[in-house]
């Protein structure tokens, strides 16, 4: 007892009280009278504050107490011990209940107990006929006993409440909330709804795709409420994502993705951010509006059945490459193979097929190493960036780095350097002069990720001295990546004089990573 007093007085003001406010303390405060028993029993919340009936270990009561109880899981737990002294089931037991008691609290009780076990009020008492046709008539008065529930002050109890009550009826939650709506004032739409998004959000979906995919013509009334609530929420969303502040921007954004498909022409426009963490969250938050895997999102973008721009569609293919999902070959060989599509599209989507499933794109890559045209060789080229290690495979990426085509050549560079393949850092240090900018920018790359010796140096003289901007610019930002001496004087030169603006800036940018103060161009 000296202990648990210590352990009570020595939490913080603040924590006492939320354990005092607990459910499990609430419940243990409810059925244990004797002070000395309280203390001792009560004294188990504060370790476990969620669990209604975990001071019933230490002061046992009698389980036609625990029956009364308004809390469901102190009656289960009430049960699941008559249960163990009676050396049955508590489904037994409930059903004993059901059919003593004419009232809706064993069939609510039920009901929450089907949903904790994920399975419907039918299997749970499938062995008890008599019990589970009471609770069928009873149905009305349960539903209404736990739709209260999806209106309650504490979320966890209304999220319990709509997980339980869809589980226990098999029916979608989305279905339950519909039903529900018309019941309550407007007033307590954003509740529910909010509910709603958190319980969708754990199964893949959104709150609107889910209730989409689930209404019909009866729930007029109840659909245009909760439009009325995502409109008033997407507007929010998109006033905030015109702010400044970085956070504000990630938090609309986190929102929109929440209210998909609704809001897909932000979520669309967000998929061309530069930050790849925002990238991934537009692209995840159109997968779940349509209830679906986000290949089978980007698939339908991609073939024209919902329409985008071929940015996006380049963005949404790239992002389906990083998930690895399991259609992700699939649906990159299907844009491959349309030979309609524009170039970058098809050249992206090879090696993305590629990384996806090497297995799957292996019969088309060998079939365009052998084409001479100027979009399935550099593709494949690019795609053996993902093939099994092998000689055979060093041996074409080393002759890719001297074709004609400078294309394949600047394939090749990217290959060399996703592969991290040492041996061809000679060949990516030589394309540092090759005659084509674009041929440089790849080998610059590569040479970065394979670590070359003497990088400084050599970016650095791009850096002043390439007739390519963009090469200028790539040369910049790997320099404030890669730091060094001669990094920060010659970004400091590009900031102050290189005649193009996007090189000045992105040098800046360099030099404020490096920490070396930067200077407005």
């Amino acid at each position: 007892m000296r202990v648990l007093v210590f352990l009570v007085l020595s939490l913080p003001a603040a924590t006492f009280g939320q354990t005092r406010a607990s459910r499990c303390w609430q419940a243990c405060e409810r059925n244990v009278t004797e002070p000395r028993a309280r203390a001792s029993a009560c004294g188990t919340c504060l370790t476990r504050p969620d669990e209604p009936a975990a001071w019933l270990a230490r002061a046992p009561v009698p389980t036609e107490q625990l029956l009364l109880d308004p809390d469901w899981e102190v009656r289960w737990a009430g049960l699941v011990q008559d249960a163990r002294a009676n050396r049955t089931t508590a489904a037994r037991q409930l059903a004993r209940w059901v059919t003593r008691v004419d009232d809706e609290r064993p069939c609510v009780t039920a009901a929450h107990a089907a949903g904790l076990a994920k399975q419907s009020v039918a299997q749970l008492l499938e062995n008890e006929p008599l019990a589970l046709r009471a609770c069928i008539a009873r149905e009305p008065a349960m539903i209404a006993a736990l739709s209260t529930e999806l209106y309650a002050e504490r979320a966890g109890t209304r999220r319990e409440a709509l997980r339980h009550l869809a589980r226990a009826l098999a029916r979608p939650p989305a279905r339950v909330v519909l039903d529900a709506l018309p019941a309550h004032p407007a007033a307590f739409d954003p509740l529910v709804l909010e509910t709603l998004r958190d319980v969708a959000f754990e199964e893949d979906a959104t709150a609107p795709g889910a209730l989409l995919a689930t209404a019909t013509p009866a729930d007029v009334e109840a659909m245009n409420r909760a439009l009325a609530v995502f409109s008033a929420q997407r507007d929010q969303a998109r006033a905030q994502r015109a702010s400044t502040d970085p956070t504000q921007r990630k938090e609309a954004l986190r929102q929109l993705a929440a209210l998909a498909p609704l809001s897909e022409p932000e979520l669309l426009e967000a998929v061309l951010e530069a930050d790849a963490g925002l990238r991934g969250m537009a692209g995840r938050g159109l997968a779940r509006g349509e209830q679906g895997s986000f290949a089978a999102m980007a698939s339908r973008r991609l073939s024209g059945a919902r329409p985008a721009t071929l940015a996006q569609q380049e963005a949404l293919l790239r992002l389906m490459g990083d998930l690895h999902e399991t259609d992700c070959a699939a649906v990159a060989l299907e844009t491959w193979r349309e030979r309609a599509r524009p170039v970058s599209l098809r050249t992206l989507a090879l090696p993305i097929a590629a990384s996806c499933e090497w297995a799957a794109a292996q019969e088309e890559v060998e079939r365009a190493l052998r084409s001479e045209t100027d979009v399935d060789r550099p593709a494949a080229v690019a795609a053996l960036a993902f093939a099994p290690a092998s000689a055979q495979l060093f041996e074409r990426l080393e002759r890719a780095s001297t074709a004609t085509s400078p294309e394949v050549r600047a394939a090749a560079c990217d290959s060399i350097g996703a592969r991290r393949w040492r041996g061809g850092a000679a060949r990516v240090t030589s394309l540092l002069a090759d005659p084509v900018g674009a041929v440089r920018l790849a080998a610059a790359r590569a040479a970065f990720s394979l670590e070359t010796p003497g990088l400084e140096l050599k970016l650095v003289h791009l850096l002043k001295g390439d007739d390519d901007a963009a090469v200028r610019s790539e040369a910049a930002s790997l320099l404030g990546r890669l730091g060094g001496p001669r990094a920060v004087t010659a970004l400091h030169q590009a900031a102050r004089n290189d005649t193009n603006t996007g090189v000045k800036l992105v040098a800046a940018q360099s030099l404020r990573k490096l920490g070396a103060g930067s200077l407005s161009p």
